[in-house]
């Protein structure tokens, strides 16, 4: 299960997708913090297939998470070498569109 919520912009809108186990902490590494706020990803929760859909049709997508990254790069939306790591944790910000 995922946790997403849209963020409507003036120009564009951000779409972002965490792991359901991480909603709510903060990850820390030397200068570095991955916040997966409530506020900022935890509108509803979700299913895989759901999520797939909605990385497919998003323009702006922030990701936290081993099983929402690993569906970023099932649909071939990113690489390997794109991820970004804090305390191991995945996690992507991409602009698709």
């Amino acid at each position: 299960m995922f946790y997403y919520k849209i963020h409507q912009t003036a120009f564009s809108q951000v779409v972002a997708i965490c792991d359901e186990d991480l909603l709510g902490r903060i990850f820390e590494e030397e200068l570095f913090i991955l916040d997966v706020k409530q506020s900022f990803y935890g509108g509803k929760k979700i299913g895989e297939e759901f999520c797939r859909q909605l990385l497919q049709d998003a323009g702006n997508l922030n990701i936290a998470g081993e099983k929402a990254v690993q569906l970023c790069l099932d649909l071939g939306l990113i690489e390997k070498e794109e991820l970004k790591r804090i305390h191991n944790i995945p996690f992507i910000f991409l602009s698709v569109a």
